[in-house]
């Protein structure tokens, strides 16, 4: 498929009558048979040598804290690919969609500051943008989310992130849910030739 990185997600429940859209759309039926991330990301370790693997979010509260540990450490050991786990501690609203480079700068210089004050360097931290917003045929108006609009227009924004630090940019295909994957594929294909252009 040339994907540079395959994310898993971790959901236990889907509420059956929501007090809220999901950003926007209706909750997606995907989320009401959600597999356990670390078996999707053993199943794919085990097809794959070049691909990195992550969990896009994992909800830890309905974890075993010792187990959860030991079963990271077990795909690791017998995995020779890179991977980033992110821990849920709460649930939280679905990410807006009027995100922009200066909210995003933001976000990150608090979380190096809290990084810091808990006696770590953020600079040695990978950073890694999880996008809700889906790219598009047709060219959005500006002002325009960050990295949403067409493949040429979302390529504009990857300088500036950049310099902001960011490691690693994925689309969530989940998000949202009225694209279809087929068609999220097909231009972010394209986003990927303009990048290696």
């Amino acid at each position: 498929m040339g994907l540079a990185s395959l994310w898993v997600s971790d959901r236990l429940l889907l509420p059956t009558r929501p007090k809220e859209t999901f950003d926007g759309d209706p909750w997606p039926e995907i989320f009401a048979t959600v597999y356990d991330p670390i078996e999707m990301l053993t199943f794919a370790a085990a097809r794959t040598r070049k691909v990195k693997l992550g969990t896009s979010v994992l909800s830890a509260l309905f974890q075993n804290p010792v187990t959860l540990a030991r079963r990271f450490a077990t795909l690791d050991r017998l995995s020779a690919l890179e991977r980033a786990a992110r821990i849920a501690d709460g649930i939280m609203p679905a990410a807006g969609r009027s995100t922009t480079v200066g909210m995003l700068s933001q976000t990150i210089n608090n979380f190096h500051d809290m990084v810091r004050r808990a006696g770590r360097n953020p600079e040695e931290m990978k950073w890694i943008l999880r996008v809700h917003n889906p790219l598009t045929e047709e060219k959005a108006t500006e002002p325009r989310t960050l990295l949403g609009g067409t493949p040429e227009q979302a390529a504009e924004d990857l300088p500036r992130l950049k310099e902001l630090g960011i490691d690693h940019v994925f689309y969530d295909m989940n998000h949202p849910a009225h694209v279809p994957i087929n068609t999220q594929l097909v231009l972010l294909r394209k986003l990927m030739q303009i990048i290696n252009a």
